[in-house]
């Protein structure tokens, strides 16, 4: 018996009764479930219909992810999985019948194959990745997210806008992109609909019968292994919305019923929210489910490690504080951000290799006088 998904999810896995093994009306019922992409709660009830070990239901919950994530249909899908023999694919009935908890001879290839198509797509993700830059900022956020993860506990995030949070966040995400680890941003005025529009899409449940059975879905979806990470929690308290502490405590009774790991990240704005307004007194559930009730506070101004580190990035020595470009990136660093000292050298970045020559600080103070200009119409 499978001892990975034990939580109780939302929709029951659906009867073989229900649906014709005649080929032509199953693949009738595959288009018009857009592809076969049945909903995460459904299959998590299949899963554990069909008894699936630990490492078969990695490979299926890896594989809805990656179907999700990339938008495919399962003719598409299935056609990328080698068979053994190596010539050609998968017929997208074999997957339909994967996901739905059908046991069938077989099953060992589909799931080494499965293994050996994600060994592919994530050396192409690593790839895709390799732009991004990894700094002390980035280690105290995945080290939050890793601890948050194997202790099933809350952990708090806070920091200046633009100081590189919803980056590592997001690469973090990426980075563990196995499926039981999900990003998502609570929209722009905090409005509750909204943003359990954006989780339910995240977490691959249909919007059909409103916000309170979207609401339950999603709890039904989320298992003890997995890590929730939520963004921009501040939105909450900017908004008009007459009760902005609402989202968070929909995120407790989610914790509280499936005791996973959850991320909470926003400004100092949050930091302040849930310690000292008239919304703290109901706040503090939330912070008492939280390993560090204080949060991690991360520093305004990056230090001269981090700077380094970027700076090393793009082939250059760590600047001197005395000239004008160690001048100058302490002014953008402090002034603006640190995304925007990452704008500029990146622009410097682009100049020198249209011009086959190594970047230089000279260049970098060159670009930023490009910005300048161009901000004043010049």
């Amino acid at each position: 018996m499978n001892n990975t998904i034990t939580e109780t999810v939302g929709t029951a896995p659906v009867a073989d009764s229900q649906l014709s093994t005649n080929n032509s009306q199953l693949a009738l019922v595959t288009e018009r479930r857009a592809g076969g992409a049945i909903p995460f709660d459904t299959l998590l009830g299949n899963i554990r219909a069909a008894a699936y070990d630990e490492r078969e239901t990695k490979a299926v919950i890896w594989l809805h992810h990656h179907q999700h994530e990339e938008g495919l249909n399962l003719e598409v899908l299935a056609a990328r999985l080698r068979k053994p023999s190596g010539k050609g694919g998968y017929a997208k009935h074999s997957l339909y019948r994967l996901f739905r908890g059908i046991r069938e001879a077989g099953l060992e290839n589909i799931i080494t194959a499965i293994e050996k198509y994600r060994e592919i797509v994530e050396k192409q993700g690593a790839a895709r990745r390799a732009g991004f830059i990894e700094t002390e900022l980035t280690g105290k956020v995945w080290d939050a997210c890793d601890v948050a993860r194997a202790n099933q506990r809350v952990f708090f995030i806070y920091g200046k806008t633009q100081r590189g949070k919803t980056r590592a966040l997001q690469e973090y995400q990426a980075a563990h992109n196995h499926g039981l680890t999900h990003y998502v941003r609570v929209p722009e005025g905090g409005r509750m609909g909204a943003f359990i529009r954006r989780f339910a899409e995240v977490m691959r449940i249909p919007w059909k019968e409103g916000l309170d059975s979207a609401k339950e879905r999603i709890i039904g979806a989320v298992t003890s292994q997995m890590v929730i990470i939520v963004d921009e929690v501040h939105q909450s308290f900017i908004g008009t919305q007459s009760n902005p502490h609402r989202i968070l405590e929909y995120l407790r009774d989610l914790f509280d019923a499936k005791a996973c790991g959850m991320v909470l990240c926003g400004t100092v704005a949050l930091k302040t929210a849930m310690e000292t307004s008239m919304h703290a007194g109901i706040l503090s559930q939330m912070r008492e489910r939280g390993m560090n009730r204080g949060g991690l506070l991360l520093p305004d101004v990056p230090s001269a490690k981090e700077l380094g580190a970027i700076a090393a990035h793009y082939g250059l020595e760590p600047v001197k504080a005395e000239s004008e470009a160690g001048r100058l990136q302490k002014e953008v660093v402090s002034e603006q951000s640190i995304g925007a000292w990452i704008t500029v050298l990146t622009a410097a970045a682009r100049v020198a290799v249209k011009r086959g020559v190594p970047l230089d600080w000279e260049q970098v103070v060159r670009a930023h006088a490009t910005f300048e200009a161009m901000g004043k119409g010049k």
